[in-house]
């Protein structure tokens, strides 16, 4: 019974622990998107749901990338490095006697005093802190500087012919405004004049813009033009026999 609490117990810890590294990775690089465009974030706010899939979107490739590049590592270790540091030292035995007594000394586990063996272990686990600590730290300033170059790349967007597919067409007012599509919260959006650089936000359900793809009944109209009609069928000319019956 408690070896299946204990299974449970670490279960729902590592969702905890995911769960918290998705909202994590979403809030940093949200924070570092909306404070390239100066962007309000209460009012642009995002429930959880959203924030999470975000987040799982954000870290997907980083994940992937980084469990490529350990499979890889302890692979090459496993097969590689392994056998030719064990090879190297088999072949001269005062390598190995040298390997075998550094070893002795960095890894002495007789003769420790109980305060020592306490020492070590709090020392031990003050570095796996720190370490963990400069993950976390390191990990959202990178997804940070990973929403700060999207916000960058939107506003390169201005500087050339923007897209159809980028324009957003909005109701303030009583005027028709064209904008630059920049986000959407779970109730407000958020759009760039491109011609005053002005913000303007608006209800998710005011705003329609141009799909980027042809519509079907256009698709089934160039479909049906490019279409090739079959030949007719060419009739027979008459034989002899039933010319001369004929006259």
């Amino acid at each position: 019974m408690s070896e299946a609490k204990g299974r449970l117990w670490n279960g729902g810890t590592a969702l905890a622990l995911v769960t918290a590294a998705l909202y994590c990775v979403s809030t940093a690089y949200y924070g570092g998107f909306m404070g390239v465009l100066r962007l309000d974030a209460d009012v642009l706010d995002r429930n959880f749901h959203q924030t999470l899939y975000h987040g799982f979107l954000t870290a997907f490739v980083p994940a992937f990338q980084l469990l490529a590049i350990a499979s890889v590592t302890l692979f090459a270790s496993a097969v590689l490095a392994t056998p030719a540091i064990d090879g190297f030292l088999r072949r001269n035995w005062p390598r190995k006697r040298a390997f075998l007594r550094l070893k002795k000394v960095l890894l002495r586990g007789k003769g420790r005093t109980p305060m020592e063996v306490a020492q070590r272990r709090l020392a031990g686990h003050a570095l796996c802190s720190l370490a963990i600590a400069m993950c976390v730290i390191y990990s959202l300033a990178h997804f940070d500087r990973l929403g700060k170059r999207a916000a960058e790349k939107v506003l390169t967007q201005l500087e050339g012919t923007l897209p159809d597919s980028t324009i957003v067409t909005v109701q303030i007012d009583g005027q028709s405004r064209r904008l630059l599509y920049l986000t959407c919260g779970a109730r407000n959006c958020a759009g760039l004049d491109p011609v005053t650089h002005m913000v303007y936000y608006f209800p998710q359900n005011g705003h329609a813009f141009r799909h980027p793809k042809p519509l079907l009944s256009e698709a089934s109209a160039v479909s049906h033009d490019l279409r090739v009609e079959p030949p007719a069928a060419v009739q027979a000319s008459p034989n002899r026999s039933e010319l001369a019956r004929s006259q």
